[in-house]
């Protein structure tokens, strides 16, 4: 095989299943750029171990909280070695989203055990900080009522 060329490893399907992902991720991730693929004579997608490598930092990359585009431009850069101070930066802003999110879900938590320890059936008592609608924007008549009608499997009037 000439110098440049890549061995192809596996077809889409394969791909797919060694990383757990629908083919039509893989289409996705070719036609915006992220995982080019070979064609064989057939037409049907060749992916090297080196596309195989590409795919699993994607893949990493989004379960760290990386959008698409980010990662498409750490690739980019990437080639061009100037990837560090970008990446660095990135990774911050999603650690600090993630401090931000860790602190509203342990607050949440604390809520909920809250709740939980004192259960009596009296929604507006058990409910006390959301009777005002303080929880996701809603008005005041979508506090405990709201929660209850759901809560104990019916709707009131």
């Amino acid at each position: 095989m000439e110098e440049g060329q890549r061995s192809p490893a596996c077809k889409i399907g394969e791909l797919a299943k060694r990383f757990g992902v629908n083919v039509r991720t893989l289409r996705y991730y070719e036609e915006i750029g992220l995982l080019p693929a070979a064609r064989l004579e057939s037409g049907y997608r060749a992916y090297s171990e080196e596309d195989a490598q590409r795919l699993r930092f994607v893949l990493k990359a989004k379960r760290a909280g990386f959008s698409l585009e980010e990662i498409q431009t750490i690739l980019r850069l990437g080639r061009h070695g100037k990837a560090c101070d970008y990446v660095r930066d990135a990774v911050a802003r999603h650690i600090s989203t993630l401090d931000a999110q860790i602190a509203e879900l342990t607050a949440l938590r604390a809520e909920l055990l809250a709740v939980q320890a004192r259960q009596r059936g009296d929604d507006a008592a058990v409910f006390p900080r959301w009777s005002g609608g303080d929880i996701g924007g809603g008005s005041e008549g979508d506090g405990p009522r709201a929660v209850g009608q759901y809560a104990h499997g019916r709707r009131d009037p």
